[in-house]
């Protein structure tokens, strides 16, 4: 999503296909609206180094991102059904699967089911 405005404003002059960016644009705005929003986050000069090296590990890129947030809107204009995609929060760094104790409670309960469950049997019912 982060990246569909950038091809849907750039001009027909600079895509190989003019006629289909015009039919793509004219088709998106027809079914939804799409907004950016976003205000300047100020960091206090004495915490600049704090939240770039501890926060951001000393990624520029990243710190500059978070300087200057975009949130995207995007309304379907018919169900009025609303997304909102913040692209700085799918960067942030996911913990790993470590098969804790409430993954494994719930593995085990579907195990267990397994057997007089109508959906896993579908066949037999």
């Amino acid at each position: 999503v982060e990246h569909l405005l950038d091809i849907l404003n750039t001009s027909n002059s600079e895509v190989k296909r003019p006629r289909c960016h015009v039919a793509l644009r004219l088709l998106m705005d027809r079914i939804y609206r799409v907004e950016v929003s976003g205000a300047d986050v100020k960091v206090p000069d004495g915490m600049v180094n704090l939240v770039r090296d501890k926060w951001f590990a000393g990624k520029v890129d990243l710190y500059e991102k978070f300087e200057h947030p975009r949130v995207i809107i995007v309304t379907d204009k018919f169900t009025s059904q609303t997304s909102t995609v913040n692209p700085l929060r799918a960067l942030r760094p996911k913990p790993a699967s470590s098969g804790n104790a409430e993954e494994l409670a719930v593995r085990e309960m579907i195990e267990a089911s397994k057997p007089g469950c109508n959906f896993c049997n579908a066949k037999q019912t």
